[in-house]
């Protein structure tokens, strides 16, 4: 039993010794060998290093270069010690540098490719390890000259630009088209085309193309200059006499393209040429020619519109009463009158003839004594355009049975408030008298009773007047007879 325990303890310890070696040799003894991708222009120098780790027994490794493209080893140079061999298919541009790094001079296109570096440490114990990388050889070519073009610089919808040529390179190239130096269009193949649906200011500016990579670049060897503009003021007017219209188009106006000066009447053209101003003569114009009439000055780009010119015949309204009394006096009056050319004419007519006299805006009229009578009057107002006519009816009629009624009506609510009236200051009038007779009666009652002495005259039955003494020593008269002396009140 304890046999079996120490065997086994053995082997364990054995098992350990073994892996703690294989370790050691792998980190103290083994090569570690890589080798990082290279990108270069065509043209330039390539150096591709191999970064190696040495063993800890201080010998010089021997480096070994190799193409390996394709999956066939060519091997280019192999080195130790700063000593080494070139083959000969690779001695006109490729070296050695510190054994570890090719140098390939002069890069070609074809250089491009996976290069392997194989390094072998010869000491106690030899040592192997190996990498590869990738050699990108950048170029570019441009096999035929790069141009652009436009379809037509004076359209003002669907141009179309277009950079054209033949180019190759490593990476692609790219395709860029530019305005005023800033890119609005890039693609990897030619030609490139941009579509503009339709101009306008915003499009204006140089175009060029250009083509590019990492290794090179071509410009196009023309450029397109796109400028279109509009610029100025256009107005139209009218002017007329007795039996003439004159249309005039005037202002300013410059472009690219340059631009015609078109005079419409209701969006057709009627008369076009490259300068202004334009003047067009209606001679004896009839409602035909009424309409709306606008300059516009127009390029491929562009346009500009006038204000609108409106010939037309009378417009107007009139002013009337609805009736008349019989021997009225009436105006009728034209008012609001719109029309162009301005100038107009009047023609009144009444009950179908015409008043040769009346040549204005107003007409003046006495209606017929004859209730029922309806006047028809009729009203043409004409310009060199057309006429414009209008009748009205007027009827005579008595004043309405609406207004008598009123006038009764009133004059009898007048008679209710006279009575009423009467009535309360009838009432005030006694209540006053009332008051006063009171205010007498009162008085009255409030004086002194008042005391005389009197004597009988017993001379004769003759009444005796005498003087009565009053307190407040006021004098009265009265007539006694003989008798006695008494004390009477008064």
């Amino acid at each position: 039993m304890f046999n079996n325990i120490n065997s086994n303890m053995t082997l364990t310890y054995i098992y350990y010794v073994i892996i703690g070696i294989a370790v050691w040799f792998d980190i103290c003894v083994a090569v570690k060998v890589t080798v990082d991708d290279v990108d270069v222009a065509e043209g330039s120098e390539a150096r591709i290093t191999c970064n190696i780790v040495p063993a800890s027994s201080g010998a010089d490794p021997t480096v070994r270069w190799s193409n390996v493209t394709n999956g066939v080893t060519d091997i280019i140079a192999t080195y130790q010690s700063g000593f080494g061999v070139i083959q000969p298919g690779y001695s006109d541009r490729f070296s050695v540098e510190n054994d570890i790094t090719l140098v390939i001079a002069n890069t070609l296109r074809s250089d491009s490719g996976t290069y392997k570096c194989d390094v072998t440490l010869i000491g106690d114990i030899p040592a192997t390890d190996d990498d590869t990388c990738t050699l990108t050889v950048n170029y570019f070519e441009s096999i035929n000259v790069v141009t652009i073009d436009v379809n037509n610089q004076t359209a003002v919808h669907n141009v179309i630009i277009t950079c054209s040529g033949s180019i190759d390179g490593n990476p692609v190239p790219d395709i860029n088209l530019y305005k005023d130096n800033t890119i609005i269009l890039t693609q990897n193949s030619l030609p490139l085309t941009h579509t503009i649906p339709t101009v306008s200011e915003d499009d204006n500016g140089m175009y060029r193309c250009e083509a590019s990579n990492t290794a090179g670049s071509v410009t196009s060897n023309t450029n397109v200059m796109l400028n279109y503009y509009l610029t100025g003021t256009i107005t139209i007017s009218s002017t007329s006499n007795d039996t003439t219209i004159v249309l005039k188009c005037f202002g300013s106006a410059d472009g690219n393209p340059s631009p015609d000066i078109i005079l419409h009447k209701d969006g057709d053209i009627i008369l076009q040429q490259s300068t202004l101003p334009i003047t067009y003569t209606i001679s004896s114009p009839t409602e035909s020619d009424a309409g709306n009439y606008t300059c516009e000055a127009y390029n491929t780009a562009f346009s500009k519109q006038s204000n609108v010119e409106k010939l037309h015949k009378p417009r107007y309204e009139t002013t009337e009463p609805d009736t008349l009394k019989p021997g009225q006096i009436c105006m009728i009056a034209v008012e609001n009158v719109k029309a162009k050319p301005e100038s107009v004419t009047y023609i009144w007519s009444i009950d179908g003839v015409v008043d040769p006299d009346a040549n204005s805006a107003t007409f003046t009229f006495t209606a017929s004594m004859e209730v029922g009578t309806v006047h028809t009057i009729s009203v043409e107002v004409t310009n060199l355009i057309g006429s414009t006519s209008k009748t009205i009816l007027i009827a005579v009629s008595e004043p309405s049975n609406s207004n008598t009624g009123l006038i009764i009506g009133m004059l009898f609510v007048g008679i209710i408030i006279g009575v009423i009236g009467l009535y309360i200051g009838q009432i005030i009038h006694n209540k006053i008298r009332k008051k006063s007779l009171s205010e007498k009666q009162n008085t009255d009652k409030g004086k002194q009773d008042t005391y005389m002495d009197y004597v009988e005259d017993t001379g004769g039955q003759n009444q005796t007047y005498q003087d009565l003494q009053h307190k407040v020593e006021e004098s009265a008269y009265v007539n006694v007879k003989a008798g006695n002396k008494k004390k009477g009140k008064l």
